[in-house]
Formats: C-alpha cells, structure tokens, sequence
C-alpha cells in the first residue's frame, strides 16, 4: 500500500489519476472482501471507473466548500446567503444552511 501512495507524489502521473489511488485502494479492499465473504466478485474495471468517479466527486465538492470558506473568511459580517454557492442545499429549519 505504501507503494501506490507513494505514486501520488510522482510528476509523471496525470493529477486525475493520482487523486483517484486512495479510491482505488479502498474498491480493491471492498473487492477482496466481497470476494472472500459473499463469494462473489465483480469486474476490475468497474472498481477502476467507480475509483476515478468517486476521486472527481470528491475533488468537485470540496472545491465548492473551500471556495465557501475563503469568501466567508474574507467577508466574515456578510449574510451567508450572500456569499453561498447558489447550488449548495440550503435547510430552511432555524435558517441554517447546510454547506
């Protein structure tokens, strides 16, 4: 394992790739697992497509809240509508809003 989370600091893999290892590792463990305990295992490339989609997600979203941090840092008296991004939920229980 030390080994595919030591790629992630190789400059010749693509960025797409790289934010997907820890994904990867984690669809190869559950494979593995299903494996061994229900007997049933599923197709390498569907853990390999799941992994880059899962990486990319997870790069979306938190780009989203990271952008929602600094704006928020940077306008600390601004309402928080104001400064949300506009497809974030929004919960309408005690006007809190859920980023």
């Amino acid at each position: 394992m030390e080994y595919f989370l030591g790629l992630m600091g190789n400059a010749t893999i693509p960025g797409k790739y790289k934010q997907a290892i820890p994904w990867l590792l984690w669809g190869i463990w559950k494979q593995i697992n299903a494996k061994m305990y229900a007997g049933n295992g599923g197709d390498s490339d569907i853990v390999i497509a799941q992994a880059l989609e899962e990486a990319e997600e997870w790069k979306r979203v938190n780009s989203l809240e990271t952008v929602t941090e600094v704006q928020r840092v940077m306008h600390p008296n601004a309402p928080l509508s104001s400064i949300m991004h506009p497809n974030a939920p929004k919960c309408s229980i005690s006007h809190l809003y859920l980023l």
